[in-house]
């Protein structure tokens, strides 16, 4: 006799009242816990853009108000020229005197007018500068200063003279001083003759001019506190850069050029705004390095230059895991929502007794489709280890904020080091088989003479090793070496999210030259691309069987030493940052949905078929093919999961061993649903409606239980 499902009138209006509480709890759940994941990066990110910001603008107030000072103290000097109270005999004790006293100072010139200083002598200038800390004096011209400008090919500067003589007052753009050899920064004011009544250039008696060192500005950038890569420019009114973490960008790039170059509208713009004397904020792509990042700009009243910072926004993101907690979370409570939603209407409709197997099927495809949303968010935020480094910039920037916080004397030794795999095998699961080409470039002269050329492999396994030098000569004065080598190096991946595990490849080099303070940097001179998504540093050809490349870079992880290898240089300092070139690689899902999880799904398939089919209850043969059908299957299930294991190399339980292990349980699940129904047909459990509670519940409790596996393992 079939049981109806008709519950008491009473208990059948609390049902949907219930469902709709729990699914409004459900859908407010959600909201609350998308609000706090959007909440939580906005602080972080809040966070570090107002502390930037505030760093920014209080060395934006300091440089200019040091600025101001120094056009300051150049007007006063050319006052006391101009009135007569600072007599021409006596400029080179008060220059001197002047320099003694502000150490902050590069240099002070007065360069006077031909025959002014004396009706005998064209031409004279006093410069008073410094040298590595000691104040000299360069007495009388060098050269004709007179010279009106001229773009001609080794011609000496002489704009620095006559921009102010025919503008008043001004900051110079920066240029090779012909005199001093050295790119300066300069302020000049004309003064005028004694006596003169009009300041005209008719009148004028010369230049007084105040020289600023570009090294300063760079310091004063070095000091903002802007994460691991994050870094400070100064660019003048014309875009070109006095200041920047590349020293080749310092008089020879400009930032209209930069922007031009990478396509960005926005910087360009953003740039030219900031010359108007407006703060302004952009959140862009670099399409070079493919990071997203920061930049804003604060302008320079006193000097009409602009001072812009850069973050990498990365660094300052909740990292990959908590991203995907999150934004797993918020689906499973989204999709139990949406169940409950559809529950609440299927008993308010009073249409839930005939929509059980519509419930069961809803229920099902929605844990299948958290369970592909797990697979999903996790592979796109991926936690990568160590501090990556994109660009020329933010390595100088890594390696002054080493520099600063490591008690290092003096600055690290820098040998830049590139990599191009041409091979990569995988031989185990705790091994790789890597083979390419490394380069290295070392200083020449004393600077080099004593360090140790080559490289260590600290990951290398065994004796056997490839490392043959191919190249050695001499480029732009330093010595370039390139080895061809081949080595297997130790890594720790992680096979337990098979089929969906990820394998970094981590090539970990350390220089051979343990004494000397030196630091591998990635060579991106080298490189025509650096976008980590196209693969810098890997041969095109490079392929890996059932794996698939997603990006290779370079990163530095502080390396957490236990020793000084008994060397006093380690113990009185950190160990340097070491240098890491990483290929990311993801499995390639269609092999082993064919090899693995097909045959599991099918099996899956065939027992859900021999649960629907009817059975006769006291026929003894119903259960002997129960038994033989297990059996059949639970070969089959055996063969491949002794075959994945094989496959892998896996030591513990792996995520897709989860299933064959439900499977098995199904199989025994069965052999005793079958029993029941023949030997026991007047159970509960059997007889209500046909065994419909094990035909619904099949697919949800599968489904549920991976649901769970899925969760637990990839969060």
């Amino acid at each position: 006799m079939e049981t109806s499902l008709t519950l008491p009138a009473r208990a059948a209006r609390g049902v949907p009242v219930l469902l709709g509480a729990l699914t409004v709890l459900a859908f407010a759940g959600t909201i609350l816990l998308l609000m706090r994941y959007t909440s939580e990066q906005n602080a972080i990110r809040s966070l570090a853009l107002s502390d930037a910001q505030a760093q920014a603008s209080a060395a934006a107030v300091e440089i200019d108000a040091f600025f101001a000072d120094v056009m300051v103290v150049a007007n006063n000097l050319a006052e006391e020229l101009s009135s007569g109270a600072l007599p021409y005999d006596q400029v080179q004790e008060r220059l001197r005197t002047v320099a003694l006293l502000r150490s902050d100072l590069d240099g002070i010139a007065i360069t006077f007018e031909p025959y002014v200083y004396d009706p005998g002598l064209e031409l004279y200038q006093h410069y008073v500068y410094r040298d590595k800390g000691t104040v000299r004096t360069l007495d009388g011209a060098t050269y004709d200063y007179t010279t009106p400008p001229n773009s001609v090919p080794d011609a000496p500067q002489t704009a620095w003279y006559h921009n102010p003589l025919e503008n008043g007052p001004m900051w110079n753009e920066p240029f090779l001083a012909t005199g001093a050899r050295k790119i300066l920064i300069e302020y000049g004011v004309p003064f005028y003759r004694v006596g003169a009544t009009e300041r005209s250039r008719s009148t004028a008696a010369g230049v007084l001019t105040i020289d600023y060192s570009v090294q300063n500005i760079r310091l004063m950038m070095a000091s903002l506190r802007l994460g691991e890569t994050g870094y400070g420019f100064v660019f003048s009114p014309t875009g070109t850069f006095l200041a920047h973490p590349i020293p080749e960008y310092v008089v020879n790039q400009s930032i209209f050029r930069m922007a031009d170059a990478m396509g960005s509208a926005d910087l360009n713009a953003a740039a030219q705004l900031g010359l108007r004397g407006q703060q302004v904020q952009i959140d862009w792509l670099d399409p070079v390095t493919d990071r997203q990042s920061w930049t804003f700009f604060e302008p320079l009243a006193s000097t009409g230059w602009v001072m812009g910072v850069v973050l990498n926004r990365a660094e300052f993101d909740l990292d990959g895991s908590t991203t995907a907690q999150y934004l797993v979370s918020i689906a499973a409570l989204g999709l139990t929502a949406l169940f409950l939603m559809v529950m609440t209407i299927a008993a308010a409709t009073h249409t839930l007794d005939h929509n059980l197997w519509g419930i069961s099927g809803i229920f099902s495809l929605l844990c299948v489709l958290l369970i592909i949303l797990s697979w999903v968010i996790t592979r796109v935020n991926p936690d990568d280890g160590g501090v990556q480094i994109a660009d020329t910039a933010s390595l100088n920037r890594y390696i002054e904020t080493y520099t600063r916080s490591s008690g290092v004397a003096s600055q690290p030794i820098a040998v830049p080091t590139g990599i191009m795999v041409q091979a990569v095998e995988f031989t185990s699961a705790t091994n790789v088989v890597v083979n390419g080409y490394i380069w290295q470039s070392y200083p020449t002269g004393r600077e080099g003479e004593t360090i140790l050329r080559g490289f260590n492999f600290p990951d290398r396994l065994g004796e056997e090793a490839t490392l043959e030098e191919v190249d050695r000569q001499i480029v732009n004065d330093r010595e370039l070496i390139v080895w061809y080598f081949g080595v297997t190096l130790q890594q720790s991946f992680d096979p337990s999210l098979f089929p969906f595990d990820t394998r970094n490849i981590e090539i970990r080099l350390t220089p051979l030259d343990l004494d000397d303070p030196i630091i591998l940097t990635p060579d991106f001179a080298s490189y025509n691309l650096l976008s980590p998504r196209l693969l810098p540093g890997v041969a095109p050809a490079v392929s890996i069987n059932n794996w698939e490349l997603q990006s290779s870079f370079f990163s530095y992880e502080r390396a957490a030493s236990t020793t000084t290898f008994g060397l006093p240089a380690r113990a009185s300092a950190a160990a340097p940052p070491e240098l890491f070139f990483t290929i990311s690689t993801y499995r390639s899902f269609l092999g082993p949905f064919i090899a693995y999880l097909l045959p599991a799904l099918v099996v899956a398939l065939m027992l859900f078929g021999w649960v629907l089919n009817d059975h006769d209850a006291g026929d003894k043969n119903e259960i002997s093919a129960a038994l033989n059908f297990g059996a059949a299957l639970f070969f089959v299930l055996a063969v491949a999961h002794a075959a994945l294991r094989d496959s892998i190399g896996a030591i513990g339980m792996t995520y897709l061993e989860y299933l064959y292990i439900l499977l098995y349980l199904a199989i025994v699940t069965m052999a005793g649903n079958t029993y029941l129904v023949v030997r026991r047909p007047d159970w509960a459990i059997v007889s209500f409606r046909d065994n419909l509670p094990v035909k619904l519940g099949f697919f949800p409790v599968m489904t549920g239980v991976m649901m769970i596996v899925t969760l637990v393992a990839f969060l």
